[in-house]
């Protein structure tokens, strides 16, 4: 697993879990009656935590040798995404693996 792209995906994903409750609260308060404002700070911590959800998925499908298309693609599907991408196979271990192999 390359370290720095799983730094990055570590910090993104901070975020969103940060931004999770936030949304949560936001939504609470959410109502005709409500200041616009509210509905303004509700729609702007909905785009950071999808832009973070998305980018912690990307920065850890590259951190496994893979390419960070594949992870923005399964930020599409939410939670089962984030499971696909856990259970797939890290590239890079079989690269480094061969790597030592070819050294020696």
């Amino acid at each position: 697993m390359l370290a720095r792209y799983k730094r990055l995906s570590n910090i993104a994903a901070g975020i969103f879990l940060i931004a999770l409750p936030l949304l949560i609260v936001l939504g609470q308060y959410q109502g005709q009656d409500s200041h616009p404002l509210l509905a303004v700070t509700f729609k702007a911590v909905l785009v950071i935590f999808v832009v973070s959800f998305s980018y912690a998925l990307w920065a850890y499908a590259k951190s496994k040798g893979y390419l960070g298309g594949i992870g923005v693609l399964l930020a599409l599907l939410n939670i089962l995404g984030l499971l696909i991408l856990l259970f797939l196979p890290d590239k890079t271990a079989r690269t480094k693996d061969q790597e030592r192999g070819q050294a020696s």
